[in-house]
């Protein structure tokens, strides 16, 4: 049987196991954290560059699209026209729908050059090969090229110059009760515009529908505040200087 004194021994030397087993985990606790804080700081120093890097490259694509879009609209402007009166001299000039669009075409042409677009590259005219979901085919005046040529997105230009004539008299007095006649008209083109949207065609779920006089368009969303949801409804942006 063992004494008191043994007893004593004995405990002491539990005693001391236990307190070389917490102070060895204890440091093994204090490495761990500090290695586990090391990696974290790691970690967030790297996802904070490259939040900043993805920040940086986000302002320079932004930037470049503004810079982009505010050429474009300078150069559209040289083109547009300000007034009802100058529309009537336009339409003067421009006697017939081939002319029209022969004359829409050029400018969007010009413009897309002006600011660096490439056309074969970047889009084409009058592209062949396209067809509408009844199978039908079908020849927008442009088609812009995304994701490296896998998507396309049409656009036509419509220009309705002479039934816009119509909604005024020769005083420039607006005629109301040629009004719903000329926004039937309008919504037709954009029903045709809508044609060109076939995702089976590899297009995007959108047209454009370029009017190449501002004041036509801005008229028009006048005189029917909802043209611009009949459009988007049916795929269609309308799009103008």
């Amino acid at each position: 049987m063992l004494d008191t004194n043994s007893i004593l021994i004995i405990i002491g030397f539990l005693l001391l196991g236990v307190l070389l087993w917490v102070t060895k985990n204890k440091e093994i606790s204090n490495s761990f954290e500090e290695k586990l804080e090391s990696e974290v700081k790691e970690l967030d120093d790297t996802l904070i560059k490259r939040h900043q890097d993805l920040l940086r490259e986000i302002d320079d694509v932004n930037s470049t699209f503004s810079n982009s879009i505010q050429n474009f609209e300078r150069t559209f402007k040289e083109y547009s026209e300000d007034s009802i009166e100058e529309t009537r001299k336009l339409n003067q000039l421009l006697k017939n729908n081939q002319q029209r669009g022969a004359w829409a075409e050029r400018i969007l042409d010009d413009l897309l050059k002006h600011i660096g677009m490439i056309e074969g590259i970047e889009y084409e005219k009058q592209a062949i090969g396209l067809k509408d979901e009844d199978g039908e085919d079908v020849r927008p005046d442009f088609i812009f090229y995304l994701d490296g040529q896998s998507k396309v997105f049409p656009l036509d230009s419509k220009f309705p110059l002479s039934n816009f004539a119509k909604l005024y008299d020769d005083n420039d007095n607006f005629l109301e009760a040629n009004k719903t006649k000329y926004i039937s008209d309008f919504k037709k083109r954009i029903v045709e515009t809508s044609k060109y949207v076939n995702p089976n065609e590899n297009t995007i779920e959108l047209a454009a529908m370029f009017v190449p006089v501002s004041t036509i368009l801005d008229k028009t969303i006048e005189i029917d505040n909802e043209i611009v949801d009949y459009a988007l409804e049916r795929k269609v942006v309308l799009v103008s200087p």
